[in-house]
């Protein structure tokens, strides 16, 4: 069975990247396995995530997933988003669709 990425044995690298950018979130699904409701006290700030993109693009991340609760209410979804754009990794994140459509992919056109 052939595999889904070709890694060298001398070059390793996160291919894909999951990450949890805030807890926040505004959707009262009773079928949600995490904790999200509220933003933890000690999130990452903008500033904080953006220094993080960085190092995943140092590391070659070729994939980051955004997730949360919902990640587009981070205060900074939108900058981070850019600047995975701009570090050449492909950004995604599973949201609902609803409250996506309102509220944040009408500013990433």
């Amino acid at each position: 069975m052939p595999r889904r990425l070709d890694i060298a044995a001398d070059d390793f690298r996160p291919a894909y990247v999951v990450w949890e950018l805030t807890l926040a979130c505004d959707q009262p699904c009773t079928h949600c396995g995490s904790r999200a409701g509220d933003a933890r006290a000690n999130e990452l700030t903008t500033d904080e995530a953006l220094r993080v993109v960085v190092e995943l693009a140092a590391a070659r991340a070729e994939e980051v997933v955004l997730i949360g609760g919902e990640a587009y209410l981070h205060p900074g979804f939108l900058e981070i988003i850019a600047a995975l754009k701009a570090a050449a990794a492909a950004a995604s994140r599973p949201s609902s669709r609803a409250q996506w459509r309102r509220r944040a992919s009408p500013r990433l056109r």
